[in-house]
């Protein structure tokens, strides 16, 4: 969702970070009386036209198994994409892996799109 440039993926992830960075700095300002700098701020790695058709991909899936997933993963689940949200925009482990995560998805779609539009899948 971060590496979304634009739409409702993108939009979702920055309603995200701006919430995240809003009760953070409420609650550094409750507990220490100082203001907090925000953290979700950093420049993400964008999907290409490629890694847009994986993502698309992913969310139909997703949306199609919905049904499937047990409530107790759902909870987590929903968990686990705010985290991602506020994490991946960080510095360090966190941002060296939405890095290659972004990279893996954008030579996975320019791969299937190769071998599809060429005929041959190497």
């Amino acid at each position: 969702m971060i590496a979304c440039p634009a739409g409702l993926l993108g939009a979702l992830a920055g309603f995200l970070r701006w919430g995240g960075n809003s009760v953070g700095d409420l609650a550094m300002k409750w507990l220490t009386g100082a203001q907090s700098t925000t953290l979700g701020t950093a420049a993400t790695p964008r999907i290409d036209q490629y890694g847009a058709i994986v993502v698309t991909a992913v969310i139909i899936a997703l949306w199609l198994l919905r049904k499937q997933i047990a409530k107790a993963i759902k909870g987590k689940w929903w968990k686990g994409v705010l985290i991602g949200c506020l994490l991946c925009v960080s510095t360090g482990t966190a941002a060296l892996i939405a890095q290659q995560v972004v990279e893996g998805v954008n030579g996975l779609g320019a791969w299937a799109i190769g071998g599809l539009a060429k005929g041959t899948f190497v």
